[in-house]
């Protein structure tokens, strides 16, 4: 604001309330919305004589300025320049013989992708190739000039830039459509002209539950070499070709932003997730994989053809199936009873966050709704654990990065989001039958999948039942299975405190044993025609065992009929 004579270096604020529907509105019938505040700010001279004031109105999307000057106050004119960063919105000069018996205006404007538009008006924006309305109310929209599945250059022309996210059970495809996949089943996601001889594929297995599928892992075919590369959970790639498998996750774990090239892929581990970007011709795809979320990017001069889910996924999801990556009953669908922790209105509040501050600043380069549509598709079947709800705010701010070049900064801390289990399932191996996801301690660890465990939940099992062979005892027991149960496999022992279980690190498998020459405290007990084996699998008796129980004792023997195998019991008692 400009105009004037007086000295302005002591000034201060006042915060007022407006109520609603205060005369301003009669002045101003434009302003739609309740005042809120108003700050006054008294500017005085020298003599901290007051020679004008200024009020700064809030009335929601809107704004109003009103200025009083003063007998000090000598300019004729008085010029008012509304300013955002730097970047003028509007003008106005008011006559010193108003002024001095007040005058008010409404300053409202809309900023959308940091660039800023007067009420009442609609102009094309080349920056972001739309052409944008801001209307009376100070809301802004936008129409892209662009056609679907290309971006802004930022100079009025748009080229091929497409985009697909797998999250948890969904598919947002190339055109923003939103699929589920139902089963644990393996599908062609892309496969396109562009980028011959390249087809992605992804693998879905269910987690805690049975009726609900995840992304488990994604695969790259690279035909022309016949080989694959596999983007595994805990930021794992193993290649695969001419029949030999080798996996190079430790030679990924020392790298960030230096690529490892395999078979012209190029490689890189960040501290979220593993990228796989191959450059064809005219095109670049880029794969990105944090084992739980995939997006899929296709960049290029002219516009290609895409087939697959990501592409043309309007057709019969099993004609995309591959049974090369897919077991056999994968399609067979399975039911649970309902979650009574979930509520799906509480779950479609949260997902409609990605409609407000901060994420609004990414919609004029990626429409949320599909996004949005997404999130309360699977949290309104499938519990909030794990950090699945944040994954999906995840993957619009990377994918708002990716096509806008927009950062959203402050998205966690105004969502309360913390670092997802990708941070911490990094490097974290499991088995076919696991998957890494938050347990009962708030830590990262390899839990059971719902499938493999039903069983042995059923009947209260950790594992096989235990083998007898001879004079010599096997138990094996699952690693998920027991930490289900808040149980640490390294601080069981037999009767024995030194026979601990031994970990098989492929397969998360511990196994006890005992022999005749390492009986490990079996008590032994022999008539005419049997000989008993018995021992127990057991946890310190001691008040600092961390468990969620007091005691673990399980009981088991093994009966022998002499010299024949007869038998073994195994009984298991939770003190």
């Amino acid at each position: 604001m400009s105009g004037g004579t007086a000295d302005r270096g002591n000034w201060s604020v006042l915060t007022q309330e407006i109520p609603a529907g205060s005369g301003v509105h009669k002045i101003l019938p434009d302003l739609k919305h309740a005042g809120k505040c108003v700050n006054v700010i008294p500017l005085k001279d020298r003599e901290y004589s007051e020679v004008q004031q200024v009020e700064l109105g809030n009335f929601g999307t809107q704004a109003i300025l009103a200025i009083r000057t003063y007998s000090g106050y000598t300019d004729a004119d008085l010029v008012a320049d509304a300013q955002v960063n730097g970047q003028t919105v509007s003008k106005h000069v008011f006559p010193a013989n108003e002024t001095s018996t007040g005058v008010i205006t409404d300053m409202s404007g809309c900023r959308l992708s940091g660039s800023v538009y007067m009420t009442n008006t609609t102009v094309s924006d080349p920056g972001i190739c739309s052409m944008v309305t801001c209307d009376v109310n100070g809301v802004a929209t936008a129409v892209s000039d662009c056609a679907p599945m290309h971006q802004c250059r930022g100079n009025g022309s748009c080229s091929f830039d497409a985009m697909c996210t797998l999250t948890a059970s969904t598919i947002i495809d190339f055109v923003g459509r939103v699929h589920t996949v139902s089963d644990r089943c393996g599908y062609t996601l892309m496969k396109s002209e562009a980028v011959p001889n390249v087809r992605i594929q992804g693998v879905f297995r269910e987690r805690r539950r049975k009726d609900v599928s995840f992304l488990d892992h994604v695969i790259l075919h690279l035909d022309s070499q016949d080989a694959q590369m596999k983007l595994l959970q805990g930021g794992r790639v193993e290649c695969l070709w001419s029949s030999v498998a080798i996996k190079i996750n430790n030679r990924l774990q020392a790298l960030d932003t230096t690529a490892t090239v395999v078979h012209g892929v190029e490689l890189f581990k960040g501290p979220s997730g593993v990228t796989a970007k191959i450059s064809q011709s005219d095109y670049v795809l880029t794969v990105f994989f944090d084992g739980n979320m995939a997006q899929i990017h296709l960049k290029g001069e002219n516009e290609a053809a895409v087939h697959g889910l990501c592409g043309n996924s309007s057709v019969d999801f099993s004609e995309e199936r591959v049974s090369e990556h897919s077991v056999t009953g994968c399609e067979m669908q399975h039911k649970e009873a309902e979650d009574s922790m979930m509520d799906c209105n509480a779950t479609t509040e949260w997902c409609q966050l990605m409609l407000q501050d901060p994420f609004n600043q990414c919609h004029v380069h990626i429409d949320p709704e599909a996004f949005i549509s997404a999130c309360v598709d699977h949290l309104c079947r499938s519990p909030a654990v794990d950090g699945i709800e944040c994954h999906f705010m995840e993957a619009y701010t990377r994918a708002c990065h990716q096509q806008g070049n927009v950062t959203v900064d402050d998205w966690r801390s105004v969502t309360e989001c913390a670092a997802g289990p990708e941070a911490l399932c990094r490097d974290k191996f499991c088995t076919d039958q696991e998957f890494c996801g938050v347990s009962y301690d708030g830590e990262a660890h390899c839990l059971c999948r719902a499938l493999f465990a039903s069983d042995y939940r059923a009947n209260d099992k950790f594992g096989e039942p235990a083998v007898c062979n001879h004079s010599s005892a096997v138990v094996n027991m699952h690693c998920c299975l027991l930490l289900e149960k808040g149980i640490d496999y390294t601080r069981l022992h037999l009767n024995d405190e030194s026979c601990k279980g031994d970990i098989d690190e492929k397969t998360h498998v511990v196994t006890f044993n005992f022999n005749r020459d390492r009986t490990c405290g079996a008590i032994i007990k022999a008539n005419s025609s049997k000989i008993t084996y018995k021992n127990v699998i057991m946890s310190p008796n001691v008040s600092s065992v961390v468990t969620r129980y007091s005691n673990v004792h399980m009981d088991f023997s093994c009966h022998f009929d002499q010299p024949d195998l007869d038998g073994l019991a195994i009984k298991i008692k939770d003190r």
